[in-house]
């Protein structure tokens, strides 16, 4: 008899991008406390090529169109258009994303069927260590964690990258942003 499924086996490995910002993953942390701003999830997106990240503070219950709204003010106007996008979400939910994003920047769109994208890990992985990270800094009743998600984004991006040797900052922007303890180590040492 035969088989009407593909046997089980390794999946193919996502392409490595060639430029900054072409591909990048997305993926939702959910059900965390609900903060005084009434947001209860974080959208997290990752470049793929350098693996920098955005932690975006959302809520569980956004919809395609609200998501297309924080790609825009949050990924769009910092690094440009994507050619590709990883995400585990729904074709339906992908496509009425595409079609917000593009009706937000005046440009007409027209899909067409392509290869389905399989994920990679890297942005589950990120969301369990930015998880923990948060749990770090926040006590009962858990609800403050928004107010540490920059500098959770600031020190993930800060940190150097097993394969590429570079910190996250340094690969996407080609340098090392100071932080605050740097920066005030310097003014010590200009100290007289």
């Amino acid at each position: 008899m035969p088989r009407l499924t593909k046997p089980p086996g390794l999946l193919d490995p996502l392409s490595i991008p060639d430029e900054c910002w072409r591909s990048i993953s997305m993926d939702f942390i959910t059900d965390l406390p609900r903060t005084k701003r009434d947001v209860d999830s974080i959208w997290v997106v990752v470049d793929r090529l350098t693996k920098r990240y955005h932690f975006v503070p959302t809520t569980k219950t956004v919809n395609a169109e609200g998501v297309a709204r924080l790609f825009i003010d949050n990924i769009w106007k910092l690094h440009g258009m994507p050619a590709n996008i990883v995400s585990d979400r729904d074709r339906n939910f992908v496509s009425a994303f595409w079609q917000h994003v593009f009706k937000s920047i005046g440009t007409k769109l027209s899909m067409t069927v392509a290869h389905r994208a399989q994920g990679d890990g890297q942005t589950e992985r990120m969301n369990r260590t930015l998880e923990e990270y948060l749990r770090c800094f926040v006590g009962p009743p858990q609800d403050a964690w928004k107010v540490h998600l920059a500098n959770a984004e600031f020190a993930v991006n800060s940190t150097v990258n097993s394969s590429t040797k570079l910190a996250l900052f340094e690969a996407d922007l080609g340098y090392i942003l100071l932080n605050p303890l740097q920066l005030a180590s310097e003014q010590l040492e200009s100290v007289p």
